[in-house]
């Protein structure tokens, strides 16, 4: 059988083909679960964390309760909180807990961090 990727148009064996436009848009659906996802990003594997921040990143963002006109710090916030997960991934379990929970765990941490700084005076990316 044909890899579907290379498939034209009209492929051959009955194979629908895929666009890589198409394929662009939705790489969290057509990405592993999560754990695999996580695991993976905890061995370094770069293309992980694009179909994992796809899946995730509405939810995050949701998470933060931040204004909407504060849209920039809510991208730093998001970003940080990836880059986190990325660090953190060797130590995800997923006998312990679930993806979901994990990150918002995570975000929980990196915005109190971020709030505590904010109260110390030493916020340098600004004020929330």
């Amino acid at each position: 059988m044909t890899n579907p990727q290379t498939v034209r148009e009209g492929g051959r064996d009955g194979v629908a083909p895929f666009r890589q436009k198409e394929r662009s848009l939705f790489p969290a659906v057509l990405a592993p679960d999560d754990a695999t996802l996580i695991a993976r990003m905890g061995m370094g594997d770069k293309g992980a964390m694009a179909p994992f921040y796809a899946r995730w990143e509405a939810s995050v963002r949701t998470a933060l309760f931040l204004k909407a006109t504060d849209s920039m710090n809510t991208d730093d916030v998001v970003e940080d909180v990836f880059w986190h997960a990325w660090c953190q991934a060797k130590t995800f379990n997923p006998a312990r807990v679930t993806a979901k929970k994990w990150l918002l765990d995570i975000t929980r941490s990196v915005c109190t961090d971020r709030c505590r700084r904010a109260m110390r005076g030493d916020d340098r990316y600004g004020a929330w």
